[in-house]
């Protein structure tokens, strides 16, 4: 069975997308021998597509690391974004395809994986915006800074009215003694 086709939008950044693939033995040398652009095109069924954007890994290469810390560590994809696939991520035997935005992000494609290529999960790379709201919205306007507000009314008396009043004080002594 094909899975449906699955389309990776024109400017997609920082989106992860794991396929599982059933790969033979000699299908995996034949990818590392011959022409492996070819195959990454026939297994994902997309033109255009950038083969360097592809990763093709058998995941007993990735020993104690496993898949899920390789996306971690290698991807920049969160591990909290990673927890709720823990225990699939672990179970996970064979070979993965790791694809990401920039395989067709240039010019948006659509990806129609080929029978026994399977879509595992699809995960956001640190900072990335959401897929669905790539390209991301356009900031909002920034608005009038507000005036600062007045300082706080102060309990005590200004000192004006009170200097005034010793000087008056003070020339009406002098004059009484004079």
């Amino acid at each position: 069975m094909t899975p449906d086709p699955l389309h990776i939008a024109q400017g997609e950044q920082g989106v992860l997308r794991v396929f599982t693939a059933d790969l033979t033995p000699d299908h995996w040398q034949d990818m590392q021998q011959g022409d492996s652009a070819a195959a990454v095109y026939a297994l994902l069924g997309a033109t255009g597509l950038k083969a360097a954007q592809v990763e093709v890994v058998r995941i007993a290469d990735l020993g104690d690391l496993g898949l899920g810390g390789y996306l971690a560590a290698g991807h920049d994809v969160p591990e909290a974004a990673l927890r709720p696939d823990a225990a699939r991520l672990k179970s996970l035997t064979g070979t993965v395809l790791i694809v990401s935005s920039g395989a067709l992000s240039d010019t948006g494609g659509t990806l129609r994986p080929a029978d026994g290529v399977v879509p595992f999960a699809t995960y956001l790379q640190v900072g990335a915006a959401p897929a669905d709201l790539w390209p991301a919205p356009s900031p909002a306007p920034p608005e009038a800074t507000p005036a600062p507000p007045p300082p706080p009314a102060s309990s005590l008396v200004p000192a004006g009215p009170i200097i005034a009043l010793a000087v008056v004080l003070v020339a009406l002594a002098v004059w009484w003694i004079a």
